[in-house]
């Protein structure tokens, strides 16, 4: 996970955006850019990572150790 800071604001719809939160997945390679704003919480940095990221894969039921 890292942060793009400092950019120019960004307006899209009454929110004005001024970072990039990107995270990648290391077994696909696949990225996703997030946009977020400056005065951010830790709780609502997961939150939008539970409603972004989360979402897109199956929760896990159980783990099978051999």
């Amino acid at each position: 996970m890292n942060i793009i800071t400092d950019l120019l604001p960004n307006r899209q719809e009454a929110n004005v955006y001024d970072f990039i939160l990107i995270i990648v997945n290391c077994l696909t390679k696949i990225t996703q850019y997030i946009s977020i704003i400056k005065k951010l919480t830790a709780i609502k940095l997961a939150d939008i990572y539970i409603e972004q990221i989360t979402c897109c894969y199956k929760e896990l039921k159980s783990i099978i150790l051999n």
